[in-house]
Formats: C-alpha cells, sequence, structure tokens
C-alpha cells in the first residue's frame, strides 16, 4: 500500500488549524469585550437621563445616601464590617481620601530604619485599597475618592509625611534621579538656615 503520510503537508494543515483557532478566539475575546464596555456604560454611575437632579446607576434611578466614621475609610480595621452596616441601613455611599492620618493608619511608600523609599510600595497600604474597592464593589456602595488629603501635607502630619524630603531615604547612587526633590531639600535647608526664600532655587524650579 502507498504510504500516504507527507509530514510538510501535516504540518501546513496544523499551522493552518492553529491559525483558525486563534482567530476564532481573539474574535469571541473582542466581542466579549465590546460587550462588558457596553455593560459599563450603561450601568456606570451617571447624571439620571429623565431628571439630572438625581443619579443613576445601573440604568435606574438612585438617591445617594451614606456617612462613614473616617475620612481615610479605607484604612480602618473593620472596614467590611462597616460597609455592611451602611448597607443594612440603606447606604449607597461613601467618601474616602488615600490619606494616612492616625496611628493605625499606612502611608503608600515603604519605610527603611527611619526613612521612607519613594521607589518602593507599601503593599499593605495597597491591600486596603484593593479590599476597599473590591468589597464595595461587591456591596453595590459608590465610592468617591479624593488621592490627596490636605491633612498630609501641612502641620504635624507633614512631619511623618513620606514626602517630606527630611525623611526621605536618597543614596547617593540615586541622587540623579531626584534632581527636583533634591533641589527642594536644598532649598528647605537654605530657608532654615537663613529664613530667606533663596532666589538660586526659584530659577531652577522656572
Amino acid at each position: 500500500m502507498k504510504n500516504l503520510w507527507r509530514p510538510d503537508l501535516t504540518i501546513k494543515m496544523c499551522l493552518l488549524f492553529l491559525l483558525i483557532f486563534t482567530t476564532v478566539c481573539i474574535t469571541v475575546n473582542t466581542g466579549t469585550e465590546a460587550k462588558e464596555d457596553i455593560e459599563m456604560e450603561k450601568n456606570k454611575i451617571q447624571i439620571y437621563k429623565d431628571n439630572p437632579r438625581y443619579w443613576q446607576y445601573k440604568g435606574e434611578p438612585i438617591l445617594l445616601i451614606g456617612g462613614s466614621v473616617d475620612d481615610n475609610l479605607f484604612q480602618i480595621p473593620n472596614l467590611k464590617e462597616h460597609l455592611e452596616l451602611l448597607k443594612s441601613v440603606g447606604g449607597n455611599y461613601v467618601r474616602s481620601t488615600m490619606g494616612w492620618t492616625e496611628t493605625v493608619d499606612v502611608p503608600p511608600s515603604k519605610k527603611v530604619g527611619d526613612l521612607y523609599d519613594l521607589n518602593q510600595w507599601n503593599d499593605e497600604f495597597w491591600t486596603r485599597f484593593r479590599n476597599f474597592i473590591r468589597w464595595t464593589y461587591e456591596m453595590d456602595i459608590i465610592v468617591q475618592i479624593e488621592v490627596w488629603a490636605t491633612f498630609n501635607y501641612y502641620r504635624d502630619y507633614w512631619e511623618v509625611n513620606p514626602f517630606n524630603p527630611k525623611i526621605i531615604a536618597i543614596t547617593p547612587q540615586r541622587s540623579q534621579s531626584y534632581p527636583l526633590l533634591l533641589t527642594v531639600i536644598q532649598m528647605q535647608r537654605k530657608m532654615t538656615s537663613s529664613g530667606q526664600f533663596p532666589k538660586s532655587v526659584i530659577r531652577k524650579l522656572s
């Protein structure tokens, strides 16, 4: 009997099948993503189309009602229980800054010794924030996020802020990566020693 086995033809057929399969998968995935985008656009929080005095969520009008025990809500230890309590009494909205002002709070950057390294994230900070977003999503609670919390940038809180030049870890090897930050540090030192704002620093920053 004649041998019909042709390795070259088999390889071509396999490649053709793989190409067809990949094309189908991409098409299905693209179609799925498009449907998800449409659903997300339809279900997102937005101004109510029939009455601009209200919001709508998932296509239905909604009155946002909420309250919380802290301004940086995602940092509290019993967060999930607090959200469940809010949901149980009819609440559907919370506001949270991304700040850190209490002793139980954690900052976004990692502390190395007595200084903060802005090149390293504090995983616990982002774990808390991720849990906050996930739990509020699961409970259909609308979230207002304020990225900058003013309390972290003045008064006593500034003394322990990871962005305070006095407590940032900068090695000589990294100094070239922080030209503006180094300028700020130099500015602060000159202001502290002379009590005047140095004109050379103004020229550098302008």
